[in-house]
């Protein structure tokens, strides 16, 4: 299935999508009009850049694994900074009942149009994680492209507590804060997020973002969450901006793909991989 998704991924050509909330609410490390107006101006034009670029098409495809292997079929999964849908699309096709919330009116537009398209289950509703109310206690939430990144470690552990039942699992793909193939492509420059965190959101935009490490993610959320698992995604394969090196160079970059799952499970990695996957269970 790997050199599959590498395969795929070589041969087609979710901007980060964040979480919100009102403005200067003080959990955010980003203003949220500003957020929000800038998601919602890459909205469509998303699938054809960030999202269907192979690096980004890869790290997807060992998300959505990773937890059909963990959650059953059946289960109910929340999708937090859905984006454009595709995660929560390709779940609802196996079987999972899957909801997302994202702040970008624009993004969910996107995703709502794609459901109706494909004859997706998948639901979305224009909300965030803190402020986001209903019924349903979640089997598993995940996050995908650094969604959680522009939300501070210390203020993850009451929604996500609040939403997954006891036992659940969550998924959180998150920015690591020193990727080393940025650093081989463009020395020590490309290590400046360290000083001057933030994210690109479309050309000439970003916003503030944080890079916490598994260990403080662990001891923020130790209380209520077990931390099972931890992957690296970009330690050693060239990272989503280069889209068109995978393109040039398909068996090189399936080469890399491989090699990093010898790896991709030593946890001193993470902090220099483009993402990580951390996998946590209820308490």
């Amino acid at each position: 299935p790997l050199l599959l998704a590498v395969a795929t991924a070589a041969q087609v050509p979710s901007p980060l999508s964040f979480l919100g909330h009102e403005v200067g609410a003080d959990y955010l490390l980003c203003n949220y009009t500003d957020m929000v107006r800038y998601f919602d101006a890459v909205a469509a034009a998303y699938d054809g850049t960030f999202g269907g670029w192979p690096a980004s098409r890869l790290f997807r495809f060992r998300l959505i694994d990773r937890i059909e292997r963990s959650v059953p079929r059946g289960s109910r999964l929340l999708d937090v900074g859905s984006g454009s849908g595709e995660d929560a699309g390709w779940l609802a096709s196996l079987g999972f009942k899957v909801v997302g919330i994202d702040p970008s009116e624009g993004m969910v537009e996107v995703a709502r149009a794609k459901a109706v398209r494909t004859d997706s289950a998948a639901r979305f509703e224009r909300a965030d994680l803190q402020t986001f109310t209903t019924d349903q206690i979640f089997d598993s939430v995940y996050s995908d492209f650094g969604a959680m990144n522009c939300v501070p470690v210390g203020k993850w552990a009451e929604p996500l507590s609040r939403l997954v039942r006891p036992g659940g699992k969550v998924f959180l793909v998150l920015m690591g804060r020193r990727p080393l193939p940025e650093f081989l492509r463009a020395g020590p420059s490309a290590w400046k997020r360290r000083r001057e965190p933030e994210a690109p959101v479309g050309e000439g935009r970003s916003i503030p973002v944080s890079y916490p490490g598994p260990g403080e993610i662990e001891a923020s959320l130790g209380s209520a969450f077990r931390v099972e698992r931890t992957e690296t995604f970009g330690a050693l394969v060239p990272p989503p901006g280069m889209a068109d090196w995978p393109r040039r160079n398909p068996i090189l970059f399936g080469l890399l793909a491989a090699m990093e799952l010898i790896v991709s499970r030593r946890r001193a990695l993470c902090s220099f991989s483009d993402h990580f996957l951390i996998e946590l269970t209820r308490r």
